[in-house]
């Protein structure tokens, strides 16, 4: 009995956050055709602190925040949302009009075509997928073993010992690709310059400035000391930034 009641209040408070999520987002959204981009914002904002996390809530307040003439949190928020629905073409155009309001002359230089199409390969899947497929390889390695060590039949031991090679192949493969697909799931860092900053030579104030950096540039973070964060631009320019200045994605 008390479990039931349990389990009764649980479902009830559940609920209950449920609709205030729900009208909270609705509030947000109304504002924001009301053109009082502040107020959404700030509604959109409960929703964060709620924990409250989509693709379609990230481009709501990007939108919020780029008519607020906020261009970093727009960019950011465009990226948080592409991170979630990578596909989603309105994300990707209003991304790239935004990012076209950035005062910047950077001009990025891209990765080297091997290196760029091996990162897409890595990131077609998920590295637990990548698992899963290095798991089906050992089974078909293992078939093949049998037919090729044990069965007498020759045409099935020809196809077992096909089967180990081509497997074999696919399997260092597959485990190379889930490696990469693993480093850039949880070491590749990227942020959005959320004000107009300072790149320095070293972590320090008193340090020479590199360059200038606007509001909405990304980065990507190398490393940390203190309260500073080492960056490389899209230029593959390298330098220090203070890491109140900058907004992980």
């Amino acid at each position: 009995m008390r479990l039931i009641i349990s389990l009764f209040i649980l479902f009830t408070f559940q609920f209950g956050l449920s609709q205030d999520i729900e009208s909270l987002f609705e509030k947000a959204n109304q504002a924001y055709q009301k053109e009082n981009y502040q107020e959404a914002l700030q509604t959109y904002q409960q929703l964060i602190d709620a924990n409250k996390q989509s693709s379609e809530l990230y481009y709501n307040i990007a939108n919020a925040a780029f008519q607020n003439k906020e261009i970093g949190k727009a960019i950011l928020y465009f990226e948080k949302a592409k991170l979630l629905a990578p596909g989603d073409q309105r994300i990707n155009h209003n991304l790239n009009i935004a990012r076209n309001q950035v005062d910047t002359e950077i001009i990025e230089i891209p990765d080297f075509v091997l290196v760029r199409w091996w990162r897409s390969m890595a990131n077609f899947l998920s590295p637990i997928v990548w698992i899963c497929a290095q798991l089906v390889c050992l089974m078909v390695i293992l078939w093949g073993m049998y037919n090729w060590r044990l069965v007498q039949n020759v045409i099935m031991r020809k196809k077992g010992l096909l089967a180990i090679v081509v497997s074999t192949c696919l399997l260092i493969l597959f485990l190379l690709l889930g490696r990469t697909a693993h480093y850039l799931e949880h070491n590749t860092i990227e942020g959005i310059v959320m004000d107009n900053a300072k790149l320095k030579v070293a972590p320090d104030n008193r340090s020479d400035d590199v360059q200038s950096l606007s509001e909405g540039v990304k980065i990507k973070v190398l490393d940390a000391i203190d309260d500073w964060y080492k960056v490389r631009l899209v230029n593959k320019e390298i330098g220090w930034l203070p890491i109140k200045d900058i907004e992980r994605i």
